[in-house]
Formats: structure tokens, C-alpha cells, sequence
């Protein structure tokens, strides 16, 4: 059973696994940057490579030890800088996620499909870039220099040498990865802007094109389609009466004149609505309604 359960396990890490790489990988093609999957894959780059350094002259080892030592302090920091703006951007993301999902999401409403759809791809850009800041923070193995019992053993010259080779084998690992990384977050802060672009151009046509009298009309919709406000205006039925006898068909009339254009006054329709003690019943109920369910799902 426990060996089932442990292959089921693995096979759900390597498919999660596979599906962020893909993400990751046509994420960063898209944008233009060269990369292979292999790359994506292994989070890191194979541009720069390492070669050993010819040591033969003693007088310069602690020079270059010191060298060495500072330059792979200096990939660090990079690494550091970079980490620090990807939790910046990780944070105006989750930022952003909340605020569309508390608010902009109720603000928009539109009755367009095509900026329905726009919306909802602006979403998934911002979901993709808060995904590609989840993959930089992945775990992974990373190149150190570590020195065992073997290697503290040694002639102080012959240490100072493998170190310096070493510190510069850890550099040129760390400024693959770093530069791998790099890319990563130049992908995710597009995703975010042109994410952030969208959302703002469409709330932006959404409250400057939304008039006062588009309001009152749609209200006026939503009242004539609620079967509640209908059953209201119509009052209570009353008993169904007696069958009369069918009359005799009377003679054709004349055709008469035709009337003139009827118009009707939105606002003053909307005021005999309100106006009406059982609209404001009516209105006052589906108020209460509304509250409890708010109240109900707010403590649950």
C-alpha cells in the first residue's frame, strides 16, 4: 500500500513539476529570450564555464585567493539584489490579486463580451506572473565551497590554490543561475505591467463611460424582469367567475387615425416605482436578504 501510495506521490511531484517548466518555458519564449527546456528544467544557464586556473607561481596565490574570494561575494549580492525584487514584485502581484477580487471585480460590470474577455485575460497574465515569481522562489541546489577533513589536511599553498579554483567553479555556477533567474523576473514583471495596463485602460472606460441615465435604465430592466416587482404592481388574484354566454359578432368599425408617438419618461416611471409604498416593501425586503446572507457568509 505504502509503495503505491509513495508512486502516486511522486508521479503528482514530477506532472506538478513538469507543468510549471512548461509555463516557465513558453513564458520566456514568448518574451524573445533565448532558452532551451533544458535550461528551464535545471534553473540554470550553461553559458559560462569554469577552467581551472595554472597555480604554478606562488607569489600570486594570495592575491588571487583574495580575488576570488571577492568575486564570488559579489555574485552573491547579485543574487541577493535580484531575490529582493522579485518579493517586491511578489508582493504588488498578491497586492493587486486582492484588490480585483474584493473590489474591481464588483466595480466592473460591463455588458460587452469583448472586454469581459480582456478582463479575464488580464487576469490570467497577473496569474501567470505571480506563477513564474513562485517558480524563482523554488527550491534547489546551489554550488559552495566546502572543505572536509581531506582538504584541511593540506599544505597551506596547495589549499589556498583549490580555493581559489573552487570559489571560482562556485562563481561561475551562481552567475548561471543568477542570469537564468534574471530572465525569470524580467518575464513575470511583463506579465505584471501589461496585466496592470489592461486592467487599469478597462476599469478606466468602464467608470468614465457609465452615465446616469444608463444606470436608471438599467435599473428600470432589472425592475420590469423581477417576477416579485410584476406579482406586486399586478396585486392579488381574485376568484375565477362564471363562464358568460358568447355574444353576436358586431359590424367592422372604421379604420382610424393614426396617433402619435408615445414616449415615456424614464425618470418619472422611476419615481412612481420608488414613490409606491409596496416598491419600497418590496425593496426593503430584498435589502433585509441581502444583509443576512452578507452576515451569514462573513461568520460562517
Amino acid at each position: 500500500m505504502c509503495r503505491y501510495l509513495q508512486k502516486a506521490l511522486d508521479w503528482f511531484y514530477y506532472s506538478r513539476k513538469f507543468v510549471l517548466d512548461c509555463i516557465a518555458f513558453a513564458s520566456i519564449r514568448l518574451c524573445g529570450i533565448e532558452s532551451t527546456f533544458e535550461d528551464v528544467r535545471n534553473h540554470t544557464y550553461k553559458t559560462a564555464e569554469y577552467a581551472d586556473l595554472d597555480l604554478a607561481n606562488d607569489e600570486n596565490v594570495e592575491s588571487l585567493l583574495t580575488v576570488a574570494r571577492d568575486t564570488y561575494k559579489s555574485a552573491q549580492d547579485r543574487r541577493a539584489h535580484v531575490t529582493d525584487k522579485c518579493k517586491t514584485l511578489q508582493g504588488m502581484s498578491a497586492f493587486l490579486l486582492t484588490i480585483i477580487g474584493l473590489f474591481l471585480a464588483k466595480v466592473f460590470d460591463c455588458d460587452s463580451m469583448c472586454m469581459r474577455i480582456l478582463f479575464y485575460f488580464a487576469v490570467l497574465l497577473l496569474l501567470n506572473a505571480v506563477t513564474l515569481l513562485l517558480v524563482y522562489f523554488a527550491v534547489g541546489g546551489e554550488a559552495v565551497v566546502v572543505v572536509d577533513q581531506h582538504k584541511a589536511g593540506m599544505a597551506a599553498n596547495v589549499l589556498k590554490k583549490w580555493l581559489i579554483n573552487e570559489y571560482g567553479r562556485c562563481t561561475a555556477s551562481m552567475d548561471n543561475k543568477t542570469n537564468y533567474l534574471v530572465d525569470l523576473y524580467r518575464v513575470a514583471r511583463f506579465f505584471f505591467l501589461f496585466a496592470f495596463t489592461l486592467i487599469v485602460v478597462l476599469f478606466s472606460i468602464t467608470y468614465f463611460g457609465r452615465t446616469g441615465s444608463t444606470d436608471v435604465e438599467k435599473f428600470v430592466r432589472q425592475l420590469r424582469g423581477d417576477p416579485k416587482v410584476i406579482e406586486l404592481l399586478r396585486g392579488p388574484k381574485g376568484d375565477k367567475g362564471d363562464t358568460g354566454n358568447t355574444g353576436g359578432k358586431g359590424d367592422k368599425g372604421d379604420k382610424g387615425n393614426q396617433g402619435e408617438k408615445a414616449t415615456v419618461d424614464v425618470n418619472q416611471l422611476v419615481s412612481q416605482l420608488l414613490s409606491d409604498p409596496r416598491t419600497r416593501k418590496l425593496m426593503e425586503e430584498v435589502h433585509e436578504a441581502a444583509t443576512k446572507k452578507a452576515a451569514s457568509s462573513t461568520n460562517p
